[in-house]
């Protein structure tokens, strides 16, 4: 069976960041800060968010809840590089990120029953990148059953006999034309593009 670990590995692979180069960023339009995909701002209920808070303060002298301090955080790529190589190595950071990983995509995507790792390490970073549910629909779609969005039974037999390669080029040129529907009806999203269709190429 498929590897959570293996999985969550490959998004530091330059899939949602790139392992200590920038981990922890936080770009002029968010008023909150990401850490390895997570968007603090949604968050601020969770450990992980407590323990970067005591972290950051500690270390950084930076505060999560204050705008100017974030502000600030803004402006100086070289700090952001500095708390991404320091956090990239804290295994209590790390450990808090997977268990938000494992527990609102992983588990629903039932990485843990999907027999191929390569397809499951696909299909994880796409419920990331897309929500489950949408990510589901698409390999639904790819695998001929009914698109509910949910991996039952069904989906995960098909899913754990298709031949594995064909489908995960039919999920690659699914996605990327979803993201060509996103463009269409949000034109100003048209500078993504190319970045997301790149995303696709490096699953």
């Amino acid at each position: 069976m498929a590897d959570f670990d293996k999985a969550f590995e490959l998004l530091g692979k330059g899939i949602e960041w790139n392992d200590c180069e920038n981990i922890f960023k936080i770009n002029k339009r968010e008023s909150a800060p990401t850490f390895a995909g997570v968007y603090l701002k949604y968050y601020k209920h969770t450990l992980l968010y407590s323990y970067l808070k005591e972290v950051l303060k500690e270390e950084f002298n930076i505060d999560l809840d204050n705008p100017q301090n974030l502000e600030k955080l803004k402006q100086d790529k070289q700090l952001q590089k500095k708390i991404s190589q320091y956090l990239c190595k804290d295994s209590t950071a790390i450990n808090y990120v997977k268990q938000i990983y494992r527990k609102l995509f992983w588990s629903r995507i039932k990485g843990d029953k999907i027999a191929n790792q390569k397809i499951t390490n696909v299909i994880f970073a796409q419920a990331v990148n897309l929500g489950v549910k949408k990510a589901v629909k698409i390999l639904q779609k790819c695998l001929d059953v009914k698109q509910d969005g949910i991996i039952g039974n069904i989906t995960l037999t098909t899913l754990n006999n298709a031949d594995i390669s064909k489908l995960i080029e039919c999920l690659k040129e699914e996605y990327k034309k979803y993201y060509c529907e996103i463009v269409k009806s949000k034109p100003y999203l048209a500078i993504n593009l190319a970045g997301w269709h790149n995303r696709v190429d490096r699953l």
